[in-house]
């Protein structure tokens, strides 16, 4: 069998959900699309919050420099 077929029968597809991978547990396709569609957001917020307090820590300025350059190097 070529290797796309392979790729193609270990997925379960449907014209409104993305491709996704046969597993062993008991949600339903769609409950575990929208758990995928919630993680992805979560995880977008999250790099988004990282490369703010990154920012934030190699602009900080003032007479507080160093300790929220310390602050937001421990947040990042």
């Amino acid at each position: 069998m070529p290797k796309s077929a392979r790729a193609r029968s270990k997925t379960a597809t449907s014209p409104d959900l993305p491709r996704m991978f046969r597993t062993k547990n008991d949600l339903s396709l769609a409950m575990r699309s929208e758990a995928v569609a919630l993680l992805n957001q979560r995880l977008a917020d999250c790099v988004d919050l990282q490369t703010q307090c990154k920012q934030a820590h190699w602009n900080v300025k003032g007479p507080s420099f160093i300790a929220l350059h310390k602050l937001f190097d421990d947040f990042y």
